[in-house]
């Protein structure tokens, strides 16, 4: 009887852990997401050390080599700029 307690868990605490905040993730989370290498990892942390990333729109500016394409690529796998999930809608998607 417990084990589909114990299944439950896993799923919601896997599901929960998948979203990785642009703002809070370390050198090598970034890293581990396709389409970030360590120069774009880097300038990353970089940017957001000065300010606090706002928006994809602010990380497309801000961040060399991250472009609506990448950005796309990054929310895919999980990525989040704050509560905002997806870059679509933004200016740099649409463009």
């Amino acid at each position: 009887m417990k084990k589909p307690w114990i299944v439950i868990l896993g799923v919601c605490t896997s599901l929960s852990a998948w979203a990785l905040d642009v703002n809070k993730a370390t050198l090598a989370e970034l890293q581990g997401i396709k389409g970030i290498g360590p120069a774009t990892a880097q300038a990353i942390v970089d940017a957001r050390t000065a300010a606090p990333i706002s928006s994809w729109d602010d990380l497309m500016k801000r961040v060399k080599g991250v472009g609506s394409i990448t950005a796309k690529k990054c929310a895919d796998q999980g990525l989040t700029v704050g509560k905002s999930k997806s870059p679509a809608g933004t200016k740099a998607a649409k463009k």
